[in-house]
């Protein structure tokens, strides 16, 4: 996997918020390494749980799970980058509409 995927898969973990991402990528240098760490070494980053590091160390370790979980991100960022263009193609703009209030 290539470390695109490895970005996807850490956004995926709900509990994990975007400070401890951040503070994971810091003391580690990659998504993967994150991943590819000892529970120990995990847990030596600020606010890290116990129950964090397993989640993060089960994620990693099961590569159907993760195949599983980057096919339907991509099929989201898919659906989602088709709405955002269809919303935002010249045919859609309304350019009579009155401009928003302040």
């Amino acid at each position: 996997m290539e470390e695109r995927d490895w970005l996807v898969l850490l956004n995926l973990i709900q509990e994990l918020t975007s400070l401890s991402a951040t503070r994971l990528l810091e003391a580690f240098g990659s998504a993967r390494a994150v991943f590819q760490a000892t529970e120990e070494q995990l847990r030596g980053v600020e606010r890290i749980t116990p129950k964090l590091a397993e989640r993060l160390i089960a994620q990693g370790r099961r590569p159907e799970v993760v195949a599983e979980e980057l096919s339907r991100a991509r099929a989201a960022e898919f659906v989602m980058s088709e709405a955002v263009m269809g919303a935002l193609s010249v045919e859609n703009l309304d350019l009579d509409a009155e401009p928003l209030p302040q």
